[in-house]
């Protein structure tokens, strides 16, 4: 039953005590109400952090989840969500970056010429020789050092 049906003692309609009529809760609230309550939660610690889930509940959330597939259309959305924060422009630099460093992958897997001593990959070279993997990689990249070169195997 509702508290307007029963009637409320202040308005002389009834036996019940409540302020208002119910039903207005926080849905559609304000603006500033909402700043409000965001303030008041600002810098409290949830009651659940660092407090492990059991395997009893991580077993049942699992179990809730099975065969739980997203929608063409939410996958879709989530995809688009994660790309926002980059432009085409910075996609563009990262494809290309990537690009770039699988043809000098290549290249390392051809072997190194260091000094005359020959080395199969780029990994046996910097564990024989102690330099860093990405030193390497411009020692060998530099056309004026002679003592450094990537050879076929």
């Amino acid at each position: 039953m509702y508290i307007k049906q029963i009637g409320r003692r202040d308005l002389k309609l009834g036996p019940l005590v409540n302020q208002t009529d119910g039903g207005d809760g926080t849905i559609n609230a304000s603006k500033e109400s909402r700043e409000r309550s965001a303030a008041k939660q600002r810098g409290r610690t949830p009651w659940n952090k660092n407090i492990p889930m059991s395997e009893e509940a991580k077993i049942k959330s699992h179990k809730s989840h099975l065969g739980n597939k997203q929608t063409k259309e939410t996958r879709e959305k989530i995809s688009k969500n994660h790309r926002r924060f980059q432009s085409k422009e910075t996609r563009k630099k990262l494809s290309d970056a990537i690009k770039k460093s699988w043809q000098v992958e290549r290249k390392y897997r051809q072997g190194i010429l260091i000094f005359g001593i020959k080395y199969k990959s780029m990994y046996k070279a910097t564990k024989m020789t102690g330099i860093n993997y990405r030193e390497m990689c411009k020692l060998c990249s530099d056309s004026n050092n002679n003592n450094y070169t990537y050879i076929k195997y």
